[in-house]
């Protein structure tokens, strides 16, 4: 008697949600492989939307991240407003590899180099908006460890994730926060400035 309730209430699930329904059907059938009252091509359709549900969770978690960190997109250069007292701050440096972040008058420029592999050359823009997210939310982050190598730190400003930085250049993690936290802050009030006058 008990399992024609159990069935009732699991296809009763799978109508009234399906994606929840199709959740609960793929944890079913990942544990014991057979799901009472469905039959095979029932239960493959269900998982199925079980894991089209997950992949759909997993996107909107992405895209809400995302709505958050807006992701920094490489601008065309005569959006870079480059003067000549752009400054460079060095973050990470080897024998083949360069991370530098360039001070922008509207924003900060991150510049990966690896001798190497031209093709991996890579630059990244923040602009105002993304500096005026990131200072305040307090979104910079140093860490003087890395997996990697004892000579190896880790630096995040707001979506530029995990992007190593040499002790060598960098002893002080202190100060490589504050050379970034700075030069963030002197954009935005450079900007509020331009804004009032």
């Amino acid at each position: 008697m008990n399992e024609p309730r159990e069935i009732n209430w699991l296809q009763e699930l799978v109508k009234q949600s399906p994606l929840l329904g199709s959740g609960v059907l793929l944890i079913l059938s990942a544990s014991t492989g057979v799901v009472p009252g469905f039959g095979p091509v029932q239960q493959a359709w269900q998982v199925f939307l079980g894991i089209v549900g997950t992949g759909l969770v997993i996107a909107g978690v992405v895209l809400l991240y995302r709505v958050q960190y807006p992701i920094s997109t490489p601008m065309p250069k005569q959006a870079i407003k480059e003067t000549p007292s752009d400054k460079k701050i060095p973050v990470f440096s080897t024998k083949h590899q360069t991370t530098d972040i360039f001070v922008r008058e509207n924003g900060l420029e991150l510049v990966f180099k690896d001798t190497r592999y031209p093709e991996k050359f890579r630059k990244q823009f923040l602009d105002i908006e993304a500096l005026q997210h990131i200072y305040d939310n307090g979104k910079i982050k140093v860490v003087p460890k890395s997996s990697r190598s004892p000579n190896w730190g880790v630096v995040t400003v707001g979506p530029w994730l995990n992007w190593l930085y040499s002790k060598e250049i960098n002893p002080n993690p202190k100060g490589l926060y504050s050379r970034i936290f700075d030069a963030i802050e002197g954009i935005l009030q450079r900007n509020n400035n331009q804004r009032k006058s």
